[in-house]
């Protein structure tokens, strides 16, 4: 006999159980209250923003942490020079150490040989891309394998406000979570009974 999944019921929604799919029968007012969780869109949130936070400032920590040791090879770099000029006045030997690598130098000259790439470049857009309304965006950039020209075009449709369109699915939310707040409402009693069956979030020390 092949074994069937249960795709409905207690153990599934059949259509998604991620809190964005939550989120999306709320906001379209379908939103089924024996299975779904109403308060999991905004929980969810709340984890992501912590979640990528947490992510940021380790980022940064370790930015810091590459910064600071890239400043002590630097002052480490110093003493040496200083070592090394004591010893030139003192032998006059030359240490590596007392010449520049002249990156600045060579940066400059292919700065000169870009700009000179931009001055000779001779691009005009084509015909039917102005015809289709596109137009050209600033100067070409040349880089190490590439000259990139940016054109654009315009929208023709209607931009959606974001912030006012947040607003109005909040309302339409705040309109599907109702049933779980009237008094003596099953599904009120069901959803109590499902986070008081969840595992808790750890609470942290007191500081």
């Amino acid at each position: 006999m092949t074994p069937r999944i249960l795709n409905d019921g207690l153990f599934f929604h059949p259509d998604g159980s991620s809190a964005m799919d939550v989120l999306k029968r709320l906001a379209e007012g379908t939103s089924n209250h024996r299975f779904d969780d109403p308060f999991a869109p905004a929980i969810t949130e709340t984890d992501e923003k912590i979640a990528r936070l947490e992510r940021q400032i380790r980022d940064a920590e370790w930015r810091v942490i590459a910064l600071k040791n890239e400043l002590e090879r630097a002052k480490q770099r110093r003493v040496e020079q200083e070592a090394a000029q004591a010893r030139f006045a003192e032998t006059g030997e030359v240490d590596p150490i007392l010449i520049p690598d002249c990156t600045k130098l060579a940066e400059a000259d292919e700065a000169k040989r870009r700009a000179a790439i931009k001055d000779s470049l001779d691009f005009s857009l084509p015909t039917e891309l102005k015809d289709a309304g596109w137009t050209q965006v600033g100067d070409a950039r040349v880089t190490d394998y590439e000259i990139i020209v940016t054109i654009r075009k315009p929208r023709t449709d209607s931009a959606i406000n974001v912030d006012l369109e947040a607003e109005k699915i909040v309302a339409k939310v705040k309109e599907s979570v109702k049933p779980f707040a009237e008094e003596g409402s099953v599904y009120r009693l069901s959803l109590r009974e499902r986070i008081a069956a969840r595992p808790q979030q750890p609470r942290e020390p007191p500081s």
